[in-house]
């Protein structure tokens, strides 16, 4: 198994949430954002609320990892993330790849993060923007945080292009989810690989 692999994403996953936490106390806004901004690099382009921050991190200490950006809103509630992992050592389809992705989701539930609501074989393949996708939801239980009880839902849409995986991960807290899945949904359709 190539537990290093996705392994190191769910590790991602968890600074992500920490990040989220660290805004539970902030204002949550659910408004429509009227403006719109352009992220784009040499791998991707994407759109994100134009009163959202943008987090570009450089993860020395996982060299698979090429980059990670986070964009979220300023009360740090709402996280959309694309890591993208350099997959050129690995022959991976798309389908081992969501394997392996929901391998290490069953492991880490069973031993170091609290995920729940998720089993083997819930992947939903789709087509974004004219590429086949794969998109997975879970929630993960983080307890009882200062008197309240946390769940963090978790949406990521899974990609591979030019053995490279690109992974959008949308994450709010459970009972915000909904709420801000419209601008996840337009973030997400705004996505596009570099040419």
């Amino acid at each position: 198994m190539i537990y290093n692999l996705r392994g190191k994403s769910y590790l991602l996953t968890l600074l992500i949430v920490l990040t989220i936490f660290c805004g539970i106390t902030g204002v949550v806004k659910g408004d429509e954002v009227a403006e719109w901004n352009l992220y784009s690099d040499d791998y991707f382009s994407i759109s994100y609320p134009d009163d959202w921050f943008v987090v570009e991190n450089e993860l020395e200490n996982m060299p698979s990892i090429d980059e990670m950006i986070i964009f979220s809103d300023m009360s740090g509630s709402v996280a959309i993330n694309v890591v993208i992992e350099d997959l050129s050592a690995y022959n991976l389809s798309l389908e081992q790849y969501i394997e392996l992705s929901e391998m290490n989701l069953e492991l880490a539930a069973e031993s170091i993060t609290p995920i729940n609501t998720y089993s083997k074989g819930n992947a939903i393949k789709l087509n974004v923007n004219g590429t086949e996708a794969y998109k997975i939801i879970y929630i993960l239980d983080l307890g009882n945080v200062e008197g309240i009880d946390i769940e963090v839902k978790t949406m990521q849409i899974m990609f591979i292009k030019d053995k490279k995986s690109y992974v959008i991960t949308y994450q709010a807290i459970s009972e915000q989810f909904d709420k801000f899945s419209a601008y996840a949904d337009k973030a997400i359709e705004s996505f596009k690989f570099a040419d």
